[in-house]
């Protein structure tokens, strides 16, 4: 039998650093440009062998609070 453990892996822009950081409107646009090119299929298949699912948000399926209907 199957069973899921909630598990979440994010990654994050380092906001002093010159380039990704900072709350300027060229900023912000680079951190969502590069957060919509990230393959997260792939990185699933790649660094989980395929075993998982692609988060829509902070809580993963199976915690208090989740919401399967909301999609980033």
């Amino acid at each position: 039998e199957y069973s899921a453990d909630p598990n979440l892996r994010y990654y994050a822009f380092n906001m002093d650093d010159p380039v990704w950081g900072g709350y300027s409107e060229r900023a912000k646009k680079l951190r969502q440009a590069v957060s919509l090119a990230v393959d997260s299929q792939a990185f699933i298949d790649l660094f989980q062998f395929g075993s998982g699912k692609q988060a829509q948000w902070v809580l993963p399926e199976g915690l208090f609070g989740y919401d399967p209907s909301y999609k980033n």
